[in-house]
């Protein structure tokens, strides 16, 4: 919509977005239908993916590139997702909350459940990580386990960019609960206040007096008598976290809605280069901006950007379900069903902006982004490709014989055999 207004009215489509963002202020900014976005800047956003693309040497390129009669477009796009969603009023369930159970066991070793089910995304690493943050034990030292309805609490699962959100916000908080009690045995045992009692790698510190981690797990359940007066014995706890913040059901007043818990934003950047004839897209460049909060884990934030931009090419360019007229489908094996393959799918280069929410932990959402911006970040640079042949592109199915029959749609005639060599 973007790309056809600036086309329409004869300005650059990065302007008209300048032009269209949401201010920077105030934060959150409520939308109409009351959504609360608590994000960084979309303008800085947006000036960092034509920064990194580098827009103006890409224009220059792009005039180049179509007196030699070739068809390079440059696409833009803008992304604001709500994350940790609250959708009770549109499901009937799935409240915004999630639950987690943690127990130190009598030697010092760590076991954290979560409700949380991770499909690839490393949850065990990220959980562990967060859980070490707080407890200041090594990773090798704590074991996570997730989706087990049989020893962890009721939970909502992985879906709609919320496990490490609310997943690690359980986590945090069921860490923080432990390390509260061990610091209240700790200030017992060496004769000092909770508040002089510090925690670092391992050890509960009060001036020069110090104790093992693994000391005060071992009196919480092997020498309860060492206990402070009124402290059970043992070193478990299982919590539920609900940030708040979002709407079960719309306000009956004014219909308005919060449906995230926060909100993750991107801007994307894409070059590339269609051939009219064979109806093919070859992907130069791509540059995702991505604000999900507070980065627990680089390598693993960088692996799920890239894997659903890889599936965003896929549903983009290669992936269609097909049905004969009699509703048969066409393409039931991956002989039919096509999919991209490693030439097909750059390396998206990645940008990351760190806004902490007002949550705990300050994370946003992060594995769906790159899935919804890609799409449009690819057709607005396809139809910039072939915006000089008359082709409007309104669509994110892209594959060969789509693009094809939107050339022909315009009045382009198509040499199917051109640039063949027999």
């Amino acid at each position: 919509m973007m790309d056809l207004v600036a086309e329409q009215v004869g300005i650059d489509p990065a302007e008209v977005r300048r032009r269209n963002l949401i201010p920077d202020e105030p934060r959150p900014f409520v939308s109409p239908t009351g959504a609360c976005y608590d994000t960084g800047s979309f303008h800085a956003q947006l000036e960092q993916a034509l920064e990194a693309i580098d827009y103006a040497k890409a224009r220059r390129e792009q005039e180049q590139a179509r007196t030699d009669g070739r068809h390079v477009g440059i696409g833009i796009a803008t992304l604001i997702e709500a994350t940790a969603p609250n959708i009770h009023a549109l499901a009937g369930r799935f409240a915004c909350y999630e639950m987690a159970m943690i127990v130190v066991q009598p030697d010092g070793h760590v076991n954290v459940h979560v409700g949380t089910k991770s499909q690839g995304q490393g949850h065990a690493t990220v959980f562990a990580q967060m859980a070490s943050e707080v407890l200041t034990v090594p990773l090798a030292q704590i074991d996570v386990r997730d989706g087990d309805t049989g020893i962890v609490p009721y939970g909502m699962g992985t879906w709609g960019s919320r496990s490490t959100v609310m997943g690690g916000g359980a986590v945090l908080k069921a860490a923080q609960a432990i390390r509260d009690k061990m610091t209240g045995i700790a200030a017992h045992l060496l004769q000092a206040s909770p508040a002089d009692v510090d925690l670092v790698d391992g050890m509960f510190r009060a001036g020069e007096a110090a104790v093992p981690f693994a000391q005060i797990a071992s009196a919480a359940y092997m020498h309860t008598f060492l206990l402070p007066p009124g402290t059970d014995m043992g070193l478990a706890t299982i919590v539920g976290y609900d940030p708040g913040g979002t709407s079960p059901f719309p306000d009956p007043e004014t219909g308005h809605l919060n449906v995230g818990a926060t909100y993750s934003s991107a801007a994307a950047a894409a070059v590339v280069e269609v051939d009219p004839n064979r109806g093919r897209t070859r992907i130069r460049d791509v540059v995702i901006v991505h604000d999900c909060g507070r980065v627990v884990n680089p390598m693993i934030l960088d692996g799920q950007i890239q894997g659903a931009f890889a599936q965003a090419v896929g549903a983009t360019f290669f992936e269609e379900l097909v049905y004969s007229p009699e509703g048969q489908p066409l393409c039931s094996t991956l002989l039919d069903y096509q999919i991209p393959a490693f030439g097909d799918v750059p390396r998206v280069r990645v940008v990351h902006n760190e806004t902490p929410s007002a949550l705990l932990g300050g994370f946003r959402g992060a594995g769906e982004a790159a899935m919804i911006i890609t799409p449009s970040v690819l057709a607005n640079a396809v139809h910039d490709a072939l915006r000089p042949l008359g082709v409007k592109i309104t669509q994110t199915n892209l594959g060969a014989h789509h693009l094809r029959d939107a050339i022909r749609a315009a009045g382009v005639p198509l040499d199917p055999v051109a640039g063949v060599v027999s």
